[in-house]
């Protein structure tokens, strides 16, 4: 049964009617059949943060919204290929702490099979967090037993909103690796541009996309991963903002040959292959290069305090 516990005409945002939309478009997917090779993914909970009516005109799919669907499915996968030590048995990293940036509906906290001691941060608008929340407390959803869920507001359209202090103080360890997905800035607006303002507004979107990387890098230990769905743009627009914050990776084509799963149309795929740096969706690998302010704050303390102790500081640990 469809459930949306907050009168929408409460609570209506453009943005927010997006995120509800794209919830409906996972129910949809949800429902393709018992039979995972006929769906990207289970998603048994998107119900309770969508309406009938959402769901209603996400059975008449576009591009943009099977795009949604496709890389939803990739950044789960890159997930737990980190979390479940799939990417390497021999690791003994722990990669135990999740932050979901972007979407307040988003539900991988419930539907993913996380380790145990996992804690998942999702970070979003604070209206769409409450609404998220009352939602979860109706149906009694719950995370996996031996891991946490945690909501951080964040006004990810301010570049002022210096959100990782929320973040941290919500209990993110930044010296202790993790794992950072950023998903739902195509319904955040990110994208959306006409001729006229295309110069003023890929600007205003570079510095937004930028910030967004710098409260990432601010929070994530080195050797952290960010993997992110991008909206359209050019490839270099996207690896500048990874290169301003020493975030080393790169964009591969939403829809390309190894990104598609079967359900992006060839004719599409075959536009990639003859233009791969050409406008368009982007999933983006990356790997943080640089210490956090976390481990910032560590390496300095521990310096003071050998100094304090008479000991010789060594201060060859590279914290560019």
């Amino acid at each position: 049964m469809l459930s949306l516990v907050l009168p929408l005409a409460a609570h209506f945002t453009p943005y927010l009617d997006a995120f509800r939309y794209l919830a409906a478009c996972r129910v949809v997917e949800h429902g393709r059949g018992g039979d995972d090779e006929l769906r990207l993914f289970s998603d048994e909970y998107a119900h309770h943060f969508t309406t009938p009516d959402h769901v209603h005109r996400a059975m008449d799919q576009g591009e943009q919204e099977t795009m949604d669907l496709v890389a939803t499915r990739f950044l789960d996968d890159m997930i737990l290929l980190y979390v479940t030590k799939e990417r390497s048995p021999y690791d003994q990293r722990e990669y135990n702490q999740v932050v979901l940036v972007g979407d307040p509906f988003d539900t991988r906290p419930y539907r993913l099979n996380w380790p145990e001691n996992t804690v998942i941060y999702l970070v979003a608008d604070p209206v769409g967090q409450r609404e998220a929340t009352a939602a979860c407390q109706a149906a009694k959803l719950t995370v996996k037993r031996g891991c946490m869920l945690r909501r951080v507001d964040a006004n990810l359209r301010d570049p002022e909103d210096r959100w990782y202090e929320t973040l941290e103080r919500s209990g993110f360890v930044g010296n202790r690796l993790s794992v950072w997905v950023i998903q739902g800035l195509v319904q955040l607006g990110f994208g959306e541009t006409t001729d006229r303002d295309k110069g003023a507004k890929e600007d205003d979107e570079d510095r937004l996309l930028e910030m967004l990387f710098s409260e990432v890098a601010d929070g994530a230990a080195r050797t952290s991963v960010v993997f992110a769905d991008i909206p359209v743009m050019s490839d270099a627009r996207a690896l500048r903002a990874l290169s301003a914050n020493n975030l080393l990776g790169g964009c591969l084509p939403l829809g390309a040959e190894d990104t598609n799963y079967g359900r992006i149309p060839d004719v599409y795929v075959r536009t990639i292959a003859a233009e791969p740096s050409r406008s368009q969706r982007w999933l983006v690998c990356a790997e943080q290069q640089k210490t956090s302010l976390r481990e910032m704050d560590d390496f300095y303390r521990y310096g003071s305090e050998m100094d304090d102790a008479g000991e010789d500081w060594d201060a060859s640990w590279n914290v560019q």
